[in-house]
């Protein structure tokens, strides 16, 4: 079962709410930027911007990542 990473674990939280202030801020702006801007975030955050991106244009995209996580924590794993 392949672990979730930290971006998809924050992402998942921003989209439920329950994420820290910083990560929502940080999720809130790369969403709300233009495309120029986006690339310059993804220079330090590349892995959280192409979650954003996949999120806006990749049908299904989320609920994926939902059952990814759900699979991985069903089974037991922790860490």
């Amino acid at each position: 079962m392949e672990k979730p990473t930290e971006a998809e674990l924050q992402f998942y939280y921003y989209i439920r709410g329950t994420s820290g202030n910083g990560v929502k801020c940080l999720i809130t702006a790369i969403f709300a930027l233009d495309l120029e801007n986006r690339a310059k975030i993804a220079l330090g955050f590349p892995e959280l911007v192409d979650i954003c991106n996949r999120y806006n244009n990749e049908s299904g995209f989320y609920d994926k990542l939902l059952t990814k996580i759900n699979n991985y924590y069903a089974t037991g794993n922790q860490s």
